[in-house]
Parts: structure tokens; sequence; C-alpha cells
């Protein structure tokens, strides 16, 4: 089910954000906010999708985000946070 839910979350996301009428900042960040929401789930399947998702968004679109990078940074930051702690 986590899995299923992660796929959905990550795939909406991403083909949202990817889509050609989305280059306006508010509905970026709104579009994004899911993604970043999914950092509280600890579980090494929903952190790849995520880090896929935000790779693929960056990569087609990064340039385009402005200020959602912020979003991404967080994503970004949760994750390495949470692999230190899994590490030590």
């Amino acid at each position: 089910m986590r899995e299923w839910g992660s796929e959905a979350i990550t795939f909406l996301v991403r083909s949202a954000l990817l889509h050609q009428d989305t280059d306006d900042e508010k509905v970026s960040q709104l579009l994004l906010s899911p993604l970043c929401e999914l950092s509280s789930i600890l579980h090494n399947d929903v952190r790849n999708k995520q880090l896929a998702a935000l790779g693929q968004i960056l990569h087609c679109k990064g340039e385009k985000l402005r200020s959602s990078w912020p979003l991404a940074i967080n994503i970004l930051g949760n994750i390495y946070d949470h692999h230190r702690l899994v590490v030590q």
C-alpha cells in the first residue's frame, strides 16, 4: 500500500510539473509540496521514488522552478539528514 501511494503521488507531481502550462511559480510550489511531504516517511522505497521524481523534475524544469527551489533543497536535506542518522 505504501509503495502504491508513493508511486501515485510521485507520478502525479511529476506529470503535473512537467506539463507545459505549469510555468507559474505559485502553481509549481503548490505541486511540489506533496513531494516534500513524502519526506516524513522514512522508508527507503519511498525515498527512492521521491529522489527519482525530484531528479526528473530538476532535469526537465529546474531552470523554471525559481521560488520552488527551497522546497527541492528541503527534500534533499531531509533525505540527507535521515541517511546520516541511519549510518551513524
